[in-house]
C-alpha cells in the first residue's frame, strides 16, 4: 500500500489534539510534523479485528485516519463494558497511555 503524501496528512495531524499547538504554516512546526509523519506506518484493520487488546504491553499508539473503532474494557466479573465508539472525523488517537507509561493496555480497541 502506498503511503499517503505528507501534504495530504498534514491537515489531519494539525487537528489531532496531541499536535494542536503545532502550526502547519510555521516552517519549524511543519518540520517537526514531518518527522512524526516519517515515523508513521499505515496499518489497515478489518471490521471486528482487534487493534489493541486489554492487558497486552503497548509499544505504539494509533491515529485514526479512516473508519471507526469501538473501545471496551473488561469488568471484574469478566463482562465486556463499552466505553466509546470513535470515528475518523473526530481526529482522535489512542494507545498512547501504555506507550508513555510502559504499562499494559487498559482497554480493547476493535475496528
Amino acid at each position: 500500500m502506498k503511503k499517503t503524501d505528507f501534504e495530504e496528512v498534514l491537515p489531519r495531524l494539525a487537528h489531532i489534539s496531541l499536535f494542536k499547538d503545532f502550526d502547519p504554516e510555521n516552517e519549524n512546526d511543519k518540520r517537526i510534523l514531518r518527522i512524526v509523519y516519517d515515523n508513521v506506518s499505515i496499518k489497515m484493520f478489518k471490521a471486528g479485528e482487534e487493534i489493541i487488546r486489554e492487558g497486552d504491553v503497548g509499544d505504539e499508539f494509533y491515529i485514526l485516519n479512516s473508519g471507526s473503532v469501538h473501545i471496551s474494557k473488561s469488568t471484574l466479573l469478566g463482562d465486556n463494558l463499552a466505553l466509546a465508539d470513535l470515528d475518523d472525523f473526530m481526529n482522535v488517537f489512542f494507545g498512547e497511555t501504555a506507550l508513555i507509561s510502559n504499562d499494559q493496555r487498559t482497554a480493547t480497541v476493535t475496528a
